[in-house]
């Protein structure tokens, strides 16, 4: 068995900030990076940013977010639950945020970024740190 199997199956159960990680599912870690614009100019952006294969579901451990808009709400859920995975409120000197959560949608469903009442063409950037399992 390699150390870095050792070291991870030790770290195994631990606690860590987004909940404990078994050692077979950092394995499959994925990270989805993106940008998003507001090319509408009306300040809204509704687009589902990752979509898991069939019969599957996605845990979510950790998200960055970050945008230039000076106003506003930017925030990444589960589209049909509804379940909030990451929000941010967007102020002056305050734009970004780091969030460490482990969250998991139902099967097949897709996570969505939806901003609103953004600066009109604004950018948003998203990071996701995630793993798709099978239910």
């Amino acid at each position: 068995m390699s150390l870095l199997r050792r070291i991870w199956k030790w770290l195994q159960a631990r606690t860590t900030p987004y909940g404990a990680v078994s050692v077979d599912q950092f394995w499959y870690l994925t990270t989805y990076t993106g940008e998003h614009v507001d090319d509408d100019l009306d300040g809204v952006i509704d687009v589902d940013i990752i979509t898991p294969s069939t019969d599957k579901s996605i845990i979510s451990f950790m998200t960055a977010i970050s945008t230039d808009s000076g106003a506003g709400e930017v925030e990444l859920r589960f589209k049909t639950s509804d379940q909030l995975v990451a929000k941010i409120y967007p102020i002056r000197f305050f734009r970004s945020g780091l969030i460490y959560s482990k969250v998991k949608g139902n099967v097949n469903e897709p996570l969505s970024l939806v901003a609103t009442d953004l600066d009109p063409g604004s950018k948003v950037f998203v990071a996701v740190l995630y793993v798709e399992v099978q239910s």
